[in-house]
């Protein structure tokens, strides 16, 4: 079975009607739209005193984990701000 197929029968495409331009073009919107978090995160914590490079490097791999874990999990249909509060 191609692994398109086998993305779709993990994802549920058929039962929430999904295709891959609107999977794509929803992610791409909410990355688009969270990816503040980047550059708010950091420098709300720097004024606090810590690195500025430290706290940004914090911020995006937490970000990139809680992004991934969170994609990969089926029928969630909701957008998670990871490492944020």
């Amino acid at each position: 079975m191609p692994l398109r197929h086998r993305l779709e029968r993990y994802f549920e495409f058929d039962k929430l009607g999904a295709t891959w331009k609107t999977e794509i073009l929803a992610g791409f919107t909410t990355f688009m739209t969270m990816a503040y978090i980047v550059f708010v995160n950091p420098a709300i914590l720097h004024e606090t005193g810590m690195p500025l490079a430290a706290v940004t490097a914090a911020t995006c791999i937490s970000a990139a984990v809680g992004s991934m874990l969170m994609g990969a999990s089926p029928s969630t249909p909701s957008r998670w701000r990871p490492a944020w509060g």
